[in-house]
C-alpha cells in the first residue's frame, strides 16, 4: 500500500472524527477517492410511547414487604416437608433480610394469616389473589428500615398441626403490612442464599417426653403488590412489577444509502424525580428490535431472541444519563436487512423487583428527549 495514500487516509479520518466531534458535517463531494466520515443527529424520536401491565412474581428471588412508591407489598407462602402425625408445639418463620428500599419512614406493623384458598406460584398477582385471607393474623412483628438481621415471627402452632392432621388444608401463608413509607427485602425460596424456613417443635407420638425439631422448606411464594396510584404522565417508563416498556422510533431516512454506520448511540435522560431506584442494585434494561408496526408498547412484539445490548444497561439512583450502543441494529435497518419498526425499552427481570426507571420525553423536555448519534462512512466513488 502506497505510503502516500496512508498518509491521506490518516489526515481524512483524522478531519472527519474531528469533524463529528464539532457536530459539523464534512464536504463529502469533491474527493472521490476514498470514503469519508460524516455524523448525524437525531434530537428526538417520531414516535414515542410507554405502557405497563402487573406481572407474576412467582420467579423473583426477592420478597416484598411494606409501603413506598405508591405501591403496597405483600407476599404468599407455603411449606412442605411437615413429619406425619405430630402435635405442634412452637412454630417460627425465619426470613433473611436483604436490603431496604424507599424513604425509610415509620415502622411496619407485619402480620402473617391462614390463607383460605389455593394459589399457582407462576400465576399469582394481587388482583387474582383477591385478599383471600383470613383477617385474624397467627403471627405478628414490628420492622424497623434499620433492622437488617433476621427476622422471625412466631406462627399459630395449631394452625400447622391442623395443616399436618389434614383438618385445614394447606393454602400457606399471607404475610402483609401497615405503616411505614419503605419496602423489606427478604429472600425468597428461589434464592440459594438463605431461603424462607418454618421451624416446628414436636414431641414425636412414641416419646412424648422428647421434644424435636424440624424445618419445613419452601414449596411456592411470591410477593404481591398493589397500586395506590400510577406513575405520573409524561415520562417514558421502564419498570419492574408492572412491566412498563417504552418504544422509541426514530426517522433515519437521512443516512445516505449504503453507508457504512461506525457507530450508533442512543442516549436517554433519566428523570429521577419520577424513577424509584436503589443505590445499592441496578436497575437492568434491555434494547430489543420491533418485528411489526405498532403503537402500544404492552402488546407489541419485538426480536426477544436478540438484545441490542449484550450486555444490559444499569441504572442506579444517581444515574442521570444513559448511553446505549445500537450500532449493530442501525446499520442493519440502512443495510435493510431489517425494517425499521423502532426500538423496545424493557426490564431485564421485571419480575425480581419493583424498581422504575423514567426518561424525559419529547413532550416533557425536548432539550432532554430521547436522541441518536449516528458516526458513517460514506464508500467511495468509483468511476
Amino acid at each position: 500500500m502506497n505510503k502516500n495514500w496512508l498518509s491521506l487516509l490518516g489526515v481524512v479520518i483524522t478531519v472527519g472524527l474531528y469533524a463529528c466531534i464539532e457536530q459539523t458535517p464534512i464536504d463529502i463531494e469533491n474527493d472521490t477517492s476514498i470514503g469519508k466520515l460524516d455524523s448525524l443527529f437525531i434530537s428526538q424520536p417520531v414516535v414515542e410511547a410507554t405502557a405497563g401491565k402487573p406481572v407474576n412474581t412467582g420467579s423473583s428471588p426477592l420478597l416484598l414487604l411494606g409501603q413506598a412508591d405508591n405501591k403496597r407489598a405483600a407476599f404468599l407462602i407455603k411449606f412442605r416437608n411437615f413429619p406425619d402425625s405430630v402435635v405442634v408445639q412452637s412454630a417460627q418463620l425465619r426470613l433473611i433480610n436483604t436490603i431496604t428500599t424507599g424513604d425509610s419512614i415509620g415502622t411496619i406493623r407485619a402480620t402473617v394469616h391462614r390463607v383460605m384458598a389455593a394459589w399457582e406460584e407462576t400465576e399469582i398477582t394481587f388482583a387474582g389473589f383477591q385478599n383471600q385471607f383470613d383477617p385474624v393474623p397467627v403471627g405478628e412483628t414490628v420492622l424497623a428500615p434499620a433492622d437488617s438481621d433476621t427476622v422471625y415471627i412466631s406462627i399459630d402452632p395449631d394452625l400447622v398441626t391442623a395443616w399436618i392432621d389434614s383438618s385445614i388444608q394447606n393454602y400457606g401463608l399471607y404475610v402483609t403490612a401497615e405503616g411505614g413509607r419503605f419496602f423489606k427485602q427478604f429472600n425468597s425460596g428461589n434464592s440459594v442464599s438463605g431461603p424462607p424456613v418454618l421451624t416446628i417443635t414436636y414431641a414425636p407420638p412414641d416419646n412424648p417426653d422428647t421434644t424435636l425439631t424440624a424445618d419445613a422448606v419452601v414449596e411456592a411464594d411470591a410477593f404481591l403488590f398493589e397500586v395506590l396510584n400510577p406513575p405520573a404522565q409524561g415520562p417514558l417508563y421502564v419498570s419492574d412489577g408492572d412491566d412498563y416498556r417504552s418504544l422509541l422510533k426514530f426517522d433515519l431516512a437521512a443516512i445516505p444509502q449504503n453507508a457504512t454506520i461506525n457507530q450508533a448511540i442512543l442516549t436517554l435522560y433519566v428523570d429521577s424525580l419520577n424513577s424509584f431506584l436503589n443505590s445499592k442494585e441496578g436497575h437492568m434494561i434491555d434494547v430489543y428490535r420491533l418485528t411489526q408496526e405498532s403503537l402500544d408498547p404492552s402488546t407489541a412484539e419485538f426480536d426477544t431472541a436478540n438484545t441490542i445490548n449484550a450486555a444490559a444497561a444499569v441504572v442506579v439512583d444517581t444515574t442521570t444519563v444513559l448511553n446505549i450502543n445500537i450500532t449493530r441494529q442501525v446499520q442493519n435497518w440502512s443495510f435493510g436487512l431489517n425494517e425499521n419498526f423502532g426500538l423496545m425499552l424493557v426490564s431485564r427481570r421485571p419480575e425480581r423487583e419493583l424498581y422504575r426507571t423514567a426518561f424525559y420525553s419529547a413532550r416533557m423536555d425536548s432539550s432532554r428527549a430521547p436522541r441518536v448519534r449516528i458516526v458513517f462512512t460514506i464508500p467511495p466513488v468509483r468511476e
